[in-house]
């Protein structure tokens, strides 16, 4: 067996293994086990890319934005039956599953580096931050840990697709 097959064979052993610490994590929440139970088998058929997202903080970010956002079900605006997929990058994918899941208005990708996000508390924070933009709320009214003004809310919401939102700011 060469060492590609071997690296591949390995990298689907650990994210079988992230998965099923995934549904011990959830099993106390029926919701939110059904809901990922979904959200797992939508992004095995229509969007593959997400469990190929790398570990960080010895977890699989592709399974802990799914563990997220199932948790997140009771917010769900719509349902994952009309989410078309993506065949992009595992962080477009998250992008575009909680955009569709949870927000009424597009906002900025890079708030959706919230539903990998492995600090809980302040990934907690983040999560809550992503639903109410994504329902309309200026950002700079979600009780942030600092005071933003106008203009410091302007130039963090243009911050690359790329960073996370603990790095955000505008290009230049």
């Amino acid at each position: 067996m060469s060492s590609v097959e071997q690296f591949s064979r390995h990298r689907k052993r650990q994210t079988d293994r992230a998965i099923s610490l995934a549904y011990a994590r959830v099993a106390a929440d029926a919701g939110a086990r059904g809901h990922f139970d979904e959200l797992l088998c939508h992004v095995r058929t229509r969007a593959p890319r997400l469990l190929d997202a790398p570990w960080a903080d010895g977890q699989h970010l592709g399974v802990e934005a799914l563990i997220n956002l199932a948790r997140y079900w009771e917010k769900h605006i719509r349902t994952l039956a009309t989410w078309s997929g993506s065949d992009r990058s595992w962080r477009a994918v998250v992008n575009s599953l909680a955009q569709h899941l949870l927000s009424k208005h597009r906002i900025p990708a890079f708030l959706s580096s919230a539903w990998y996000a492995t600090d809980d508390a302040f990934g907690e924070a983040m999560r809550r931050w992503f639903v109410a933009h994504g329902a309309g709320a200026s950002f700079r009214s979600l009780g942030l840990p600092i005071r933003m003004t106008r203009r410091m809310e302007h130039v963090f919401l243009a911050s690359p697709d790329h960073f996370g939102i603990e790095y955000a700011h505008a290009p230049g």
